[in-house]
């Protein structure tokens, strides 16, 4: 079963007992352009009693004729429009819940905790799908629609939007689920990260250091070291001491301490002296 059928199953586990609630929940399932329509589903458990009893709960029995064909598709026929004209008319707090349960159920897909995240709602017409689009936008913000394989798409994309109809609709833990999934890529993608910079930072103090232990050795044998102020032939002998510490580590080994921007300038300079140096040495 595919994480699609588990939570639609689920969702059809819970039948609202007000008649707003259920009229919603129809609403919801039957986003259509015509008076009479039909829902297919894969599902072998409890998703057509849910959607009979919310239609025939929610309209009445005299306004509509549900059946039952082949292959798991219930059909409506109906003397009215479900709401076609505008958004449904939720009149307590649980009916937006239901009206994006039974959405779900009939025209819903949605990954796994394991893949990259989105909710989608798949409809015939663009008409549709802009309905709908504009009734779940006041519940969940960041809807999107676009036209894939002949249908009209309506889809969220960030993790957050499907935590939140997860939430809304009652699927507490699958919730959980998704925002764990969700917690823990940041964390690794977090850890790749900084093992990537600290890598990158170590690469990068190495060949400063080298770069400062080749420059110190052209003072040292040219007889130059002495001639230099002593801040500077004193960073030079600490970096030829500790070579494989890093520019912070070496500040605070001077005599008064320094600023790592400081050991850093004063390297600098013990770099540019032996730079004079072998310039003069070429020319020569």
């Amino acid at each position: 079963m595919s994480y699609s059928s588990d939570i639609r199953e689920k969702m059809a586990e819970s039948v609202p007992k007000k008649q707003c609630c259920c009229r919603a929940a129809a609403d919801g399932i039957w986003v259509s352009d015509s008076d009479s329509c039909a829902v297919r589903f894969t599902e072998t458990g409890g998703i057509e009693d849910f959607i009979r009893s919310v239609t025939v709960t929610g309209y009445g029995r005299e306004r509509v004729s549900i059946r039952s064909g082949g292959n798991r598709i219930v059909t409506v026929s109906s003397d009215f429009s479900f709401r076609r004209t505008g958004r449904p008319d939720f009149r307590c707090p649980s009916c937006s819940s239901y009206y994006l349960k039974g959405a779900f159920i009939a025209h819903g897909r949605m990954s796994g905790p394991e893949g990259p995240c989105f909710l989608e709602f798949s409809f015939d017409t663009a008409a549709e799908a802009e309905r709908f689009a504009g009734t779940a936008e006041t519940v969940i913000p960041g809807v999107s629609v676009y036209f894939r394989r002949g249908k009209y798409v309506v889809y969220y994309k960030k993790s957050e939007a499907v935590e939140d109809f997860l939430a809304i609709t009652g699927s507490t833990s699958n919730a959980f689920e998704i925002m764990n999934a969700r917690i823990e890529k940041q964390l690794r993608n977090d850890a790749n990260r900084y093992s990537n910079c600290s890598s990158a930072n170590l690469r990068k103090a190495v060949s400063s250091s080298l770069r400062h232990v080749e420059a110190i050795r052209v003072l040292y044998d040219t007889g130059k070291m002495s001639l230099l102020p002593p801040e500077l032939i004193e960073a030079a002998k600490l970096r030829m001491e500790y070579p494989e510490l890093t520019l912070s580590e070496l500040s605070k080994l001077a005599y008064p301490p320094v600023s790592k921007s400081g050991m850093n300038h004063r390297l600098n300079r013990v770099c540019e002296y032996a730079d004079d140096i072998r310039k003069m040495q070429e020319e020569n």
